[in-house]
């Protein structure tokens, strides 16, 4: 677990109650720090997408040996648009171009 101010990450067990006590966390790997949360905000003031919401719109992708289930740009755009956050700002330029570049195997959209 990544914990600012701190400069080693703290060892933590990683199970569901460790995950269940989080509603954002940031964790340090060998392939970099991935951020792991309970949902994200919705434009509707105060509400969070859940997992399954998130999960019936996500892509499966195989990475590491394993399925894993990657949240739709649409998702990403819309919390970001939500947090309206320095960064979120920054990034959203960037993600609203790759929502719109044609996928492959399609012909156009």
């Amino acid at each position: 677990l990544r914990v600012p101010g701190v400069g080693e990450p703290v060892e933590v067990p990683l199970d569901g109650r460790t995950f269940g006590h989080y509603e954002v966390s940031t964790w340090r790997t060998i392939h970099g720090d991935i951020d792991v949360i309970a949902g994200t905000p919705k434009r509707v003031c105060g509400q969070l997408a859940t997992f399954d919401e998130l999960a019936s719109r996500a892509h499966a992708r195989q990475a590491f040996g394993m399925t894993i289930l990657v949240a739709d740009l649409d998702d990403i755009i819309e919390a970001k648009e939500t947090l309206n956050g320095e960064p979120d700002r920054v990034a959203l330029p960037e993600l609203r171009q790759l929502r719109d570049q044609p996928r492959r195997g399609e012909a156009g959209r």
